[in-house]
């Protein structure tokens, strides 16, 4: 458009803010509402209120003053730690975003590392998951929100460009319920490696038992040759050969032993035979019986016959 003959361009529309300057604002908005935050008093294993805005006053105190909101610890869990991540890259990074407590990172398992070892021939350690306890728990809820699923960092030489933050904020989640697990599963595992020692302590005096008993009953059966090589020689009248075998016999022992195969069979023959054997007298038993009715049953019919014969001639 032109107005008094100067001409006029129109006026260029502000540049929309980004996701990260729309947070940083939030994040100054919040601070300006909630006052200055100190770091005195804090500590990770006090239990605050829970939530962002459960049980907050955002009202009036009572001369007047609007009342500070009280700084609560917040915990935030990395379900995946990338190889060569230590504790002090975990601070260095998160500690952008907010002032940090407590840092733990859990070691992966020594069977698990030295599997790992045989494979890469590396003796790193590497962890398996983490938790970062922020001291304000609204800047731990901001940066799981900001940093989930994006790049650990922008930089391309860096060995973590490739790997993603796995963040989650833990809702009503504090640090001495973390030390809590941790005790658990140390008690599991002390319980667990004492089981395992007192069984394996039963099983070696097991066998140590029946060691001493087969040596006992060894050095019995020595004494027993022993003394029948000197009956022999005391007596004079037993041979050469009945020395030897009684010197030789084997000791009798008390255990029970499982049927080989062949013994099995051997057992099924036998007993075949048997049911055969008495199936043969059985079927010899009944046929002298028929034939005993049989005979019983002819000397009947010759006594009706000679009766009847002899009524038959009366009448005639």
């Amino acid at each position: 458009m032109y107005t008094r003959g100067v001409k006029c361009s129109p006026s260029p529309l502000p540049p929309s803010p980004t996701r990260g300057a729309r947070m940083a604002e939030a994040e100054e908005a919040e601070s300006r509402e909630s006052g200055p935050v100190g770091d005195d008093g804090v500590d990770g294993d006090d239990v605050g209120v829970d939530g962002d805005d459960d049980g907050d006053d955002d009202g009036v105190g009572g001369a007047g003053q609007p009342s500070a909101r009280p700084v609560v610890p917040g915990v935030i869990y990395l379900s995946r730690i990338p190889p060569r991540l230590r504790v002090k890259h975990v601070r260095q990074l998160l500690s952008r975003h907010g002032e940090l407590g407590r840092i733990f990172l859990q070691p992966e398992d020594k069977h698990r590392r030295k599997a790992r070892k045989k494979i890469s021939r590396s003796n790193a350690r590497s962890y398996t998951e983490g938790w970062v306890e922020f001291v304000d728990k609204r800047k731990a809820k901001l940066a799981a929100i900001m940093l989930n699923n994006n790049r650990i960092t922008t930089r391309k030489r860096s060995r973590f460009y490739d790997d993603l933050w796995s963040l989650k904020y833990l809702h009503r989640f504090r640090w001495a319920h973390l030390s809590e697990r941790l005790a658990y599963e140390r008690t599991v595992r002390n319980q667990r490696l004492r089981t395992e020692i007192a069984q394996a302590k039963k099983e070696t005096g097991f066998y140590v038992a029946n060691v001493e008993r087969s040596a006992t009953l060894g050095r019995l059966a020595e004494r027993r040759k022993k003394q029948a090589a000197t009956a022999a020689a005391r007596d004079g009248g037993a041979t050469e050969g009945q020395a030897a075998g009684e010197a030789e016999e084997e000791p009798m022992w008390g255990f029970r032993q499982r049927r080989t195969e062949g013994e099995i069979q051997e057992q099924k023959k036998k007993r075949a035979a048997v049911a055969a054997t008495a199936s043969s007298k059985k079927v010899q038993r009944s046929k002298q019986k028929a034939s005993r009715i049989a005979q019983e049953s002819k000397s009947n019919r010759e006594l009706l016959a000679k009766i009847f014969q002899g009524s038959a001639d009366g009448q005639s």
